[in-house]
């Protein structure tokens, strides 16, 4: 049985146009996870625990509905709600894992495929940092690679980014590498770029097991991907305005106060 579940280690660059040019540059890691193996993989790896407390953990009520309960029903009945019915064979969620039981997931990916490998949709949930959260569900309109789509912004995220914006997602899915790259733009150009691009470095089901990470031959002949390198460029992103995009809501509170003192 191939496992799609994989450990992802690279870049996250977030850079700020305006008002005031602002630069951060983090090396991270972060877990693909089928959905379908999460269970499976909280059973049998001993440093990495679902809904339960280890060294490395991923909870559901850290996403979705934030309560406990099936992630991928979740994301399907998000896809329904959306007015996308297609099958759905696998969702794999693209995230950071709770350490030590903390964890701060600005975004977390979604990526819903069919029974051919080809992608449905993408699922974009964000947080900020007064754990609101908001999903944007995009399908995918074709093969082209990357995928390129757009949403209007409706989360208050930062005070130095206004609420009038779009953004433009440009995504290559998970494979030997995953980038996520995020241009946010309003009326004068624009505003934020928040690049991710990151190299799959162990297979999920052999984490934790001596060595500590497989290396990435060993990857490519567990898992089937082919390894590649990551970049990362400055050049502007062009998106597609997709139909049936749905934005799904829950905890509003002090964001939302924020962004109306900020509209103010």
């Amino acid at each position: 049985m191939t496992s799609f579940s994989a450990i992802y280690r690279g870049d996250v660059i977030h850079r700020r146009h305006r008002p005031k040019v602002h630069r951060l540059h983090y090396r991270v890691f972060s877990l693909l996870v089928d959905l379908d193996e999460l269970p499976v993989l909280g059973r049998r790896l001993k440093l990495f625990g679902h809904n339960r407390f280890s060294l490395f953990s991923v909870h559901d009520r850290d996403h979705g509905k934030l309560a406990l309960g099936d992630l991928k029903s979740w994301a399907l009945e998000e896809l329904s709600n959306a007015g996308i019915d297609e099958a759905v064979a696998r969702v794999e969620m693209l995230c950071y894992p709770r350490i030590l039981g903390y964890v701060f997931n600005p975004l977390t990916v979604y990526f819903c495929y069919r029974a051919d490998g080809t992608l449905v949709a993408i699922l974009y949930e964000v947080c900020n940092t007064f754990k609101e959260r908001m999903t944007y569900v995009i399908p995918v309109v074709d093969d082209t690679r990357p995928v390129r789509q757009t949403a209007e912004k409706q989360l208050y995220v930062s005070p130095f980014i206004p609420m009038e914006c779009e953004y433009h997602f440009s995504i290559a899915p998970p494979g030997g590498t995953v980038s996520v790259r995020i241009n946010e733009k309003d009326s004068e150009g624009p505003c934020c770029l928040l690049p991710s691009t990151e190299d799959v470095t162990s297979s999920a089901t052999g984490l934790f097991s001596p060595p500590f990470c497989l290396s990435v031959d060993d990857v490519k002949n567990h898992c089937g991907h082919s390894p590649g390198s990551g970049t990362v460029t400055d050049e502007g992103n062009t998106g597609i305005q997709t139909p049936a995009i749905r934005i799904a809501h829950s905890k509003r509170g002090r964001g939302r106060q924020a962004a109306k003192r900020q509209a103010r």
